[in-house]
């Protein structure tokens, strides 16, 4: 997102505020962990001037993109009945709730 951004000339201090944070965090974590798509989407925005008020409402449309590109995903290619008939082949449904009661067998 952000090599997109600077490609059309935005790069300001909110994007850099962002970068230094996720340096921040990778150093607190000893490891390189990539910044979420609402951070790296909230800084571009706020450096375009886009308001704060309304950036929540711009990344649920995003998020919901993304969700009809998982149905359409699945409509297409179909994994979740596969899925679903792995986990009922390596574990088999014994009739009992799953407790914390060692009676019957289970654990949660």
């Amino acid at each position: 997102m952000y090599e997109i951004a600077r490609s059309v000339g935005v790069d300001g201090p909110y994007m850099a505020a962002a970068a230094t944070l996720s340096k921040a965090v990778d150093a607190a974590f000893g490891r390189h962990i990539t910044m979420n798509s609402s951070c790296a989407t909230a800084a571009v925005l706020c450096d375009i001037g886009i308001p704060v008020e309304i950036m929540r409402g711009l990344n649920v449309v995003a998020r919901a993109v993304g969700l009809l590109a998982h149905i359409r995903e699945e409509q297409l290619n179909p994994a979740t009945w596969v899925m679903h008939q792995a986990v009922g082949a390596a574990v088999p449904y014994n009739g009992q709730a799953l407790t914390n009661d060692p009676s019957n067998g289970s654990k949660s």
